[in-house]
């Protein structure tokens, strides 16, 4: 990617420019199999480095601890070494941080924020992270919440102690909003 393009990108946590898109990966290895996350992400040099380094971090710690897994943890550090090398060129971004208007994926109002909520039933996760304003979002979270505090086996019970703290937990983080504002029409 050349430099003209990285004025155009916005860092995707702080929204400030410059911003080059990385490529990042974390292995880790189980006893017989490995599996690995991987993101690529436009950000700047400050919160690249971050993750960069974090999953370099983990793949040096946990890569290798399956059978297979080296000639892969070797790949995975080579790429996160490469994102680190390509962020070392970019200069520190520069002005203010300014989120973009996020809004309601239900009514288009805003603000809105993700939250996430969570059920089992009969062993199954049901599971949903909607952009919801304050309105719509407990409308999510009780009705999730509801499905959590009814479970019928046992076994979803219990998986279901940690899914009702993280459904309640929701509707904490839903009261901070202020109420939804009619943004249709505005560009």
């Amino acid at each position: 990617m050349s430099k003209d393009d990285s004025d155009e990108l916005d860092c995707a946590v702080c929204f400030r420019r410059p911003a080059i898109f990385i490529d990042i990966r974390w292995n880790y290895g189980f006893v017989i199999a490995w599996r690995w996350r991987q993101r690529r992400v436009s950000v700047c040099k400050e919160h690249g480095e971050e993750q960069a380094k974090k999953f370099l971090l983990r793949s040096r710690l946990l890569g290798w601890l399956s059978l297979g897994s080296a000639e892969t943890n070797r790949e995975t550090i080579r790429m996160d070494r490469a994102a680190l090398e390509g962020l070392a060129s970019l200069p520190p971004a520069s002005g203010d941080p300014h989120p973009p208007e996020v809004r309601c994926i239900e009514c288009h109002r805003g603000p809105a924020i993700e939250i996430r909520v969570r059920y089992f039933q009969r062993l199954q996760l049901h599971w949903r992270t909607p952009l919801v304003c304050r309105e719509h979002g407990e409308t999510f979270a009780n009705e999730y919440l509801l499905q959590a505090l009814h479970s019928s086996d046992p076994i979803s019970w219990l998986l279901n102690r940690s899914a009702i703290r993280q459904n309640r937990a929701a509707l904490v983080a839903l009261k901070g909003l202020t109420p939804p504002v009619d943004n249709v029409g505005r560009d």
